[in-house]
C-alpha cells in the first residue's frame, strides 16, 4: 500500500544520508555531525513521533508517522551533511585562503606545494 510506496521512494535519500555520513567521518566533522543530529531530532523526528503517539490513541495510522519521522530525519541529514561537505570538506586550498575557484576542484586533503612540483620537474629534466 501507500506505506510501502513511501518506504521505496525514500530509499535513495536514505542511501545519500549514509554516503554523506561517511564523508563527514572522513572530513572529521564529528562535532558538526553530533550537533546536526541533535537539531534534526528536535526539528524533524520529534514532531512526527509525538504525532504518532497522539494518533495511536485514536488508532489512526501511527506506523506511517513513525516511518515519516525517519524519512524527515534522513532528509535533514542529507541537507545538513551536504552543506558541510560541500562548504568545508571539498574546498580547494585556494578557496580556503580566500581565492576564487578556477577549473576543476582539487581536494583539500590532496594539497600539493607548487614549489615542490617545480623542483621535481627540474630534477627529472
Amino acid at each position: 500500500g501507500p506505506l510501502w510506496t513511501m518506504l521505496c521512494v525514500f530509499q535513495p535519500i536514505n542511501a545519500l544520508a549514509f554516503v554523506y555520513d561517511g564523508l563527514m567521518y572522513a572530513g572529521q566533522g564529528f562535532a558538526y555531525l553530533s550537533r546536526s543530529f541533535a537539531v534534526g531530532m528536535l526539528l524533524c523526528y520529534a514532531p512526527f513521533i509525538v504525532t504518532a503517539f497522539v494518533l495511536e490513541e485514536q488508532h489512526r495510522g501511527s506506523l506511517a508517522w513513525v516511518w515519516g519521522a525517519k524519512a524527515a530525519f534522513n532528509v535533514w541529514r542529507v541537507v545538513s551533511c551536504a552543506w558541510f561537505v560541500e562548504t568545508r570538506v571539498l574546498r580547494t586550498p585556494r578557496e580556503v585562503q580566500g581565492e576564487p575557484r578556477h577549473g576543476i576542484r582539487e581536494p583539500l586533503l590532496a594539497e600539493v606545494d607548487d614549489d615542490d612540483t617545480r623542483q621535481d620537474e627540474q630534477g627529472t629534466q
